[in-house]
C-alpha cells in the first residue's frame, strides 16, 4: 500500500487535509485510497451515525502519476460520501480532457 497521509485539522469535527504531493501515486493506488479513507474515518468517529459532515480543507495530489481514472476515483469517492472540498490540487499529473470534466 502507499504511504497515505491524513491530517485532522481540529481535535473534534470532520475537517481534514490530505497532502500527497510528489508521492508517485498511480490510478491503481487511488482505488485503494477510498478504502483507506473509510478506515480512517471509522477509526475517528466509529459508526456512520457518529460521523459529522466531512470537509476536506485541502486535497493535494499534485506532481504524481495520476490519469483520468485516478481523478475519477477521488471525485466519485467524495461524491458518494458527500464530502465537501475547499481546495483540490491535481496539477502536474497525466490528466487528459476526460479527467478534467
Amino acid at each position: 500500500a502507499s504511504n497515505w497521509r491524513l491530517h485532522w485539522v481540529e481535535k473534534e469535527g470532520g475537517v481534514f487535509k490530505v497532502e500527497q504531493e510528489g508521492d508517485g501515486l498511480t490510478d491503481a493506488a487511488m482505488e485503494e485510497w477510498g478504502a483507506w479513507m473509510d478506515s480512517q474515518i471509522e477509526r475517528r468517529f466509529g459508526s456512520a451515525e457518529n460521523t459529522p459532515e466531512l470537509t476536506a480543507s485541502t486535497l493535494n495530489f499534485s506532481r504524481n502519476e495520476l490519469g483520468d481514472d485516478g481523478v475519477r476515483s477521488v471525485v466519485e469517492y467524495l461524491r458518494q460520501r458527500k464530502i465537501a472540498v475547499q481546495m483540490v490540487k491535481f496539477f502536474k499529473n497525466n490528466i487528459g480532457d476526460v479527467g478534467a470534466w
